[in-house]
């Protein structure tokens, strides 16, 4: 029985692991300095368009295949989160050294690349 115990915990334990690394994709948040080296005053690509976000704290954001843009305003959190009217911005370095931001308003992961 107690055997029996132990491959379960065990077992739990493992799952619980392996939900943390898939929710987590081995991601680390960037540093507020670390996003204004990388992301800010550059420009950066997503999966279907192109950022800058400028040092005047101004955004523009082209979209590839519609040819549509938005321009805007934001600020940046002392965690390094950028702050638009509606999206929180949230940057992360993968386990394999390449880029991804969260996107509150649709509430997912998306590829970020530096130099648009």
């Amino acid at each position: 029985m107690r055997q029996a115990t132990v491959a379960f915990l065990l077992l739990v334990g493992i799952a619980f692991q392996a939900n943390l690394a898939a929710a987590g994709g081995g991601r680390t948040q960037l540093t507020a300095q670390e996003v204004r080296q990388i992301f800010i005053g550059k420009p950066w690509r997503n999966n279907v368009g192109t950022f800058l976000f400028r040092r005047d704290g101004t955004y523009h954001y082209e979209r590839q295949w519609s040819g549509k843009s938005w321009d805007g305003h934001y600020r940046m959190s002392k965690e390094g989160v950028l702050i638009g009217n509606t999206t929180r911005y949230t940057f992360y370095r993968n386990g394999d050294g390449s880029y991804t931001y969260y996107h509150s308003r649709n509430g997912k992961y998306y590829p970020a690349e530096p130099g648009g």
